[in-house]
């Protein structure tokens, strides 16, 4: 064979990897993106979509009562979309007087990026004040409950909107000085930088099947919406979502000089014994988020993954939340 046809035969074998990779990733995106109510056993709910100030069209999916006493309101992780939240919305909406809403940031799932400006915090604070403003049934007691970066803005939110929300619930809470604590955080910060930006390219390229989902993976114990939280983590959809948001999230932590306050909506913190013991000051973090007289709610055995991915983090947490609106 000629140096020339080897050439040819070499990139038509490389065309035919990429295209064959990028089927795959079409493939898992149409498995991320399709209605979890249609399969039988799972989680029943109606999906929603509608066009927020940003420009951005965001999607949304309601189960539960339609004469809620409680609504809660759930909010994704950074990396993340509405599916790592299911099994949690599941418990939640058995019961009969409430209503469960989980939606998905723009760029994650079905929501898609409409505004020309870059990510900032303030864009996602206003989606959810326009999703609030979207659901007639939101006019009763609204809980809002949030994880890791979904927290932060979930905090942010109530800062700006206290009269909207009656209770807010942080689940490993992002805390824009996480950075600060030690040299060692600062760098897995550069890391996660890093990290992200590798894995973008790879589904740019087709080749997001060989992006890593097993840190993730490791927390769906009992989870039976495993699939659909794995079959979207290679997905360039997911990656370019994480990396517009990261852009702006690692500056913010890198800084280090914004710090939180308490608010007026009263709050409360989840975290695991994995977080919590990985640094003694990640407490004091967690707990500038709390009234001087709140304690952390520790989980023994879990970690930022399998306190909602798992069913004995997702049964605590449901329990806690459940326990502390439906009263004695």
């Amino acid at each position: 064979m000629s140096a020339y046809r080897f050439a040819a035969a070499a990139i038509w074998s490389i065309a035919i990897a990429v295209a064959g990779s990028k089927v795959a990733e079409v493939g898992m995106d149409i498995v991320s993106r399709r209605a979890i109510s249609k399969r039988p056993g799972h989680f029943r709910c109606t999906e929603h979509s509608f066009l927020a100030r940003s420009g951005n069209d965001i999607a949304y999916r309601v189960a539960g009562s339609i004469r809620p006493k409680h609504v809660y309101v759930l909010c994704h992780g950074l990396g993340t979309s509405s599916n790592y939240l299911l099994l949690l919305a599941d418990h939640l909406s058995r019961a009969e007087d409430t209503l469960v809403v989980i939606y998905d940031r723009a760029g994650y799932r079905r929501s898609r990026v409409g505004t020309s400006f870059p990510y900032s915090i303030v864009e996602s604070v206003n989606d959810l004040e326009d999703l609030l403003s979207n659901i007639e049934e939101l006019h009763q007691s609204v809980v809002l409950v949030g994880h890791s970066f979904g927290g932060y803005i979930a905090h942010r939110f109530v800062e700006a909107h206290p009269e909207k929300v009656d209770s807010l619930w942080l689940i490993e809470p992002t805390h824009p000085q996480e950075a600060t604590l030690s040299d060692q955080r600062r760098e897995g910060v550069l890391a996660v930088t890093e990290s992200i930006r590798m894995n973008t390219l790879l589904a740019r390229a087709g080749l997001g099947i060989l992006n890593d989902n097993r840190p993730t993976a490791k927390g769906l114990s009992g989870n039976p919406y495993s699939h659909s939280v794995e079959s979207e983590i290679p997905t360039g959809r997911t990656w370019r979502a994480m990396k517009r948001e990261w852009d702006t999230i690692s500056a913010l932590l890198l800084d280090g000089t914004i710090g939180v306050r308490n608010g007026e909506v009263p709050t409360r913190v989840i975290t695991s014994d994995d977080t919590e013991s990985s640094l003694a000051v990640q407490q004091e973090l967690f707990r500038q988020f709390l009234e001087d007289s709140q304690p952390l709610d520790i989980l023994v055995g879990l970690n930022h993954h399998s306190v909602l991915l798992s069913r004995r983090g997702v049964l605590a947490v449901a329990s806690r939340i459940r326990g502390e609106h439906d009263g004695p």
